[in-house]
């Protein structure tokens, strides 16, 4: 019996021995597995951890990078901060300085002001006073005024019922100035012409087309009307244009008759200066040419056009010494100014430097003297063309003997 149970007691402890074997391997089983999960967290945990330390270094670098920052910026800051309360400090003071000078403006201002307010009160009062004597005398006015009025009025009534023929007269009073208005402008414009004709030294034609035209278009004016008559425009292109052909007719009139003199002291002065000449040229010397009609024509009508430019330029500087005249005779009451005399010249080119172009040698002076008073004086047109033909042939000569082919080009030169 102790053996059975014995037995019986060996054999439920090797049972339980067993199952404690089971229960341990299952056991190591778990914890094997529970460690091989605890390695794997561990593996995973340091590696998050690694990374973490990475990132709280990097955090850190930017950290210390931001802080940098951060201060350089604060003492930039506080460095404005600074200037800004310097200048703050001296525009406070700026300022202050204003305000003073304001207030003392402002102190003398009111001064000024106190006084002009007493000014303008004193000249108030006496403003007052002279408008009551203002109202009093207009008063006494108005009294005189009414009592003229009514003298007026009463002078008025008796000159109405004694002169009723007045009333009658007064209706032509307009037309009758009129006519008044234009006889007094034909007379100024008479007068003004005749001057300006003195000052120019214009032809005897002229002046007589000056004192016939006018009076008949006054005349004409008188009779028919101003719907007839001429206006002052008109009757000055009417007398430019008489001068003109005046001009035209004087110079074919001297050209005509003064072709047969010349003719003969044109040879002379031609063989007078051939034989002045070179023994080179002796035995070839041309002989004289004769001018064309169509040459001395040419040449007329050169003269006559420099002789109507000398008269243009002549007027255009006589008017401008008269407007100045004029003018210094206007100012002499005001302040002493130098007066300009007749004999001014501007400082222009005039026509005779122009003229003096065209011609060549010592006869150049003269020919402009001549041809600036060709038509002034007519006895001395012939003495122009004998002078122009004798210096056309020496100048001819002289061009010959150097380029004979030259010749026929200078034959024409006056026409130019």
């Amino acid at each position: 019996e102790s053996q059975d149970r014995l037995e019986h007691q060996t054999v439920e402890a090797l049972t339980s021995l067993a199952d404690g074997n089971k229960i341990l391997v299952e056991q190591q089983k778990h914890l094997s597995d529970a460690q091989s999960t605890a390695q794997r967290l561990v593996v995973n945990n340091l590696r998050e951890l690694a990374n973490e330390k990475a990132l709280i270094r990097t955090g850190h670098t930017l950290i210390a990078s931001m802080t940098e920052d951060i201060k350089k910026r604060l003492e930039k800051a506080s460095q404005e901060l600074m200037d800004q309360a310097s200048e703050r400090q001296e525009n406070h003071q700026e300022v202050l300085r204003d305000l003073m000078n304001i207030q003392n403006e402002a102190h003398l201002i009111w001064e000024k002001i106190e006084e002009s307010t007493n000014r303008i009160v004193q000249q108030n009062a006496d403003a007052a006073a002279q408008y009551e004597q203002t109202l009093a005398k207009l008063e006494k006015i108005n009294d005189t005024i009414h009592f003229i009025w009514n003298v007026t009025e009463s002078m008025r009534t008796e000159i109405d019922d004694k002169l009723g023929w007045i009333t009658e007269y007064i209706g032509n009073t307009g037309e009758q100035l009129h006519r008044v208005y234009k006889i007094s402008m034909h007379i100024v414009y008479l007068l003004g012409a005749m001057i300006v004709a003195a000052f120019l030294n214009a032809p005897f034609l002229t002046r007589a087309t000056i004192l016939s035209l006018v009076p008949l278009n006054l005349i004409t004016f008188l009779k028919h009307g101003l719907d007839v008559c001429l206006d002052f425009t008109s009757i000055t292109v009417l007398i430019f244009f008489i001068t003109a052909m005046n001009y035209l007719m004087c110079g074919i009139q001297q050209l005509i008759i003064g072709s047969s003199s010349k003719k003969e002291k044109i040879v002379e002065e031609f063989q007078a200066e051939k034989y002045t000449t070179s023994n080179d040229y002796r035995s070839s010397t041309p002989t004289p040419p004769t001018a064309s009609i169509l040459t001395r024509l040419r040449s007329a009508i050169a003269d006559l056009y420099r002789a109507l430019i000398l008269q243009i330029i002549r007027c255009k500087e006589m008017t401008f010494v008269i407007l100045q005249s004029a003018a210094s005779w206007c100012r002499q009451n005001s302040s002493p100014v130098e007066e300009l005399s007749c004999s001014y010249l501007p400082a222009r080119k005039n026509r005779e430097d122009v003229m003096a172009d065209y011609f060549t040698g010592d006869q150049t002076s003269m020919l402009s003297d001549d041809l600036d008073n060709s038509f002034l004086h007519p006895g001395r047109q012939e003495e122009l063309d004998e002078s122009l033909e004798a210096a056309d042939l020496r100048r001819r000569l002289h061009y010959g003997r150097n380029s004979p082919a030259t010749e026929s080009h200078f034959s024409f030169a006056p026409s130019r």
